[in-house]
């Protein structure tokens, strides 16, 4: 009878022993699956936010490129740090044959675009603020345009510009001839 027990009581001991090992297998799976989940959606996260950033900067690029100046002074683009209003050859939502009023606002952490009775939000700016810097033809920044009452101009370009100083958005302007403004000028003599 001992040697009976002393034989159970090997296989319980056996027993034991592989128990824990698969223990220890399966906490070291899990973890490892849990890890390999967690990577995964930070990878997932941070393409969206790319994906977004850069869906946002080619739709800023492409309406601003195809800004045109208005006939009446101050009217070509009005803007500050936060707004700006313009007209463009490019909008985003309707029929891009006509020349249409845009707007890009950033407000409340996010930017958005107006376009006629259409509005979205392309982009939202997490943990930081921002807003629009104008180029003139030297080459200096300004924080609104435009720079006198009676200028027909568009900046050379229009700029995101982050708190920390960083350009999150850079857009040149087209430098073809803008035959509205040069009429302008033609019947001002």
């Amino acid at each position: 009878m001992s040697r009976l027990l002393r034989q159970e009581g090997m296989s319980l001991l056996e027993l034991l022993v592989v128990l824990v090992i698969v223990s220890l297998i399966s906490t070291a799976l899990v973890q490892g699956l849990g890890f390999g989940l967690s990577l995964y959606h930070r990878i997932v996260d941070s393409e969206v936010e790319r994906s977004e950033r850069l869906r946002t900067e080619e739709w800023f690029r492409l309406t601003n490129a195809g800004l045109v100046a208005q006939k009446d002074p101050g009217e070509s683009l009005k803007g500050d740090k936060k707004v700006f209003h313009a007209y463009s050859m490019n909008p985003l939502l309707l029929d891009r044959s006509i020349v249409l009023p845009i707007t890009w606002d950033i407000s409340e952490g996010q930017l958005r675009y107006k376009e006629g009775e259409g509005e979205f939000l392309p982009m939202r700016f997490v943990g930081y603020t921002s807003e629009f810097r104008y180029r003139d033809e030297s080459g200096r920044w300004h924080s609104s345009w435009p720079l006198s009452d009676d200028s027909l101009a568009l900046p050379r370009a229009i700029r995101i510009l982050a708190q920390d100083g960083n350009v999150t958005a850079s857009i040149r302007m087209r430098r073809v001839p803008n035959l509205m403004l040069e009429e302008s000028r033609k019947d001002r003599g």
